[in-house]
């Protein structure tokens, strides 16, 4: 667990009053000189909650927003090092002045909020805040993420949202006991306007967490099954045995931006930890054998066609590579075990025109 990084050498440069009226009026003063060198960031909350789809769901919470909110004003004020000197680095060296804190997105880990943030140098920028929801086994899934975001964006960042910062905000105790530290884990990350996180509306649809019930055409919903073919390939490192395991995404993991012009932009927005050792047979197997899940809803997560899995693939790496890794999966496919929601996979008709695609490249 990172340890806390508020800075805590600031010095009180004038006495405390004596009276308590003066106290008030002077802390009035402070709030309201927004040109002196040391005034308080303009902090504004609101809950769009645009990500969390038609159909939220409620998920339990270890604090109030209200003490979220009180202990991140501190950090502003006390201009610590991971909250305002990570979205500093955004904008300038000048002072901030203003921030909207949104909240767009909730599950059983984490907060999310945008943020829109401005500097008295009258620059502005947003950045994503993904807080854990309790200072134990959510801080530690979030410490986790943050990393494998961090490996897999060096490794290939077009395909994978861009961490920034990462730290911790301490929320006191509503009890007010010594003994009770929470340091809750958060990161921030770069935003990519238009993304949205998905879901599985149908066997053969994504959509977008969205307020409005909408989903992608199933024609885009088969490019955005090739992009996540082509991502999870770019992202393994064939030399370590290092990837994104196909198995363990869940739709929310990815986000897409879909339009009319342009082929649809997808990229991994949560990672919950990376696989070792994972050989390239398994890599294929997973990709053509994996499945995604909304409730009871499921989607397979290989392409509907053979040929559209091939040209994902070599897309990403190389037609050789690729040929290589897929004979090495269909080497072994005859010894494979029976899956669960076979009658969705890719069948034995699916494999044999796979091979004579790969033998014919």
């Amino acid at each position: 667990m990172p340890q806390t990084i508020f800075d805590n050498n600031s010095t009180m440069k004038s006495s405390f009053p004596k009276k308590e009226g003066n106290i008030k009026k002077k802390q009035a003063r402070r709030r309201n000189t927004a040109s002196a060198p040391n005034a308080l960031v303009r902090a504004t909350w609101t809950e769009s909650r645009v990500f969390c789809g038609p159909y939220p769901e409620t998920h339990k919470r270890f604090y109030k927003i209200e003490t979220l909110r009180s202990a991140v004003e501190k950090a502003l004020a006390e201009r610590d090092r991971f909250f305002y000197a990570g979205i500093q680095a955004l904008l300038g060296t000048a002072p901030l002045s203003s921030l909207v804190c949104d909240l767009v997105y909730e599950d059983a880990t984490r907060l999310v909020f945008l943020l829109t943030a401005a500097n008295r140098a009258r620059k502005r920028g947003t950045l994503r805040y993904v807080v854990a929801k309790n200072h134990q086994e959510c801080s530690v899934r979030l410490l986790r993420e943050y990393e494998s975001l961090t490996v897999l964006h060096r490794h290939a960042p077009e395909h994978v949202i861009e961490p920034w910062r990462h730290g911790v905000i301490f929320l006191p105790d509503r009890h007010r006991r010594r003994d009770i530290n929470r340091e809750i884990f958060g990161y921030l990350t770069k935003d990519v306007p238009g993304i949205a996180p998905l879901y599985v509306a149908s066997q053969t649809q994504f959509a977008p967490h969205d307020p409005q019930p909408r989903r992608f055409s199933e024609k885009d919903s088969e490019q955005l099954k090739m992009a996540v073919t082509a991502m999870v390939a770019a992202l393994y490192d064939e030399r370590t045995g290092v990837g994104v395991d196909p198995v363990a995404l869940y739709p929310e993991c990815l986000g897409a931006r879909v339009t009319d012009k342009n082929a649809p932009t997808l990229l991994l927005l949560q990672c919950r930890q990376l696989r070792k050792r994972m050989r390239t047979r398994t890599l294929i197997h997973n990709l053509l054998f994996g499945v995604l899940r909304t409730g009871a809803v499921v989607m397979p997560l290989a392409p509907a066609r053979p040929d559209h899995f091939l040209e994902a693939l070599s897309g990403a790496v190389t037609p050789t590579v690729a040929q290589e890794w897929c004979l090495s999966f269909l080497a072994k496919a005859d010894a494979m075990e029976a899956h669960t929601h076979e009658e969705l996979l890719p069948g034995r008709d699916y494999l044999d025109t796979l091979e004579e695609l790969v033998r014919g490249a």
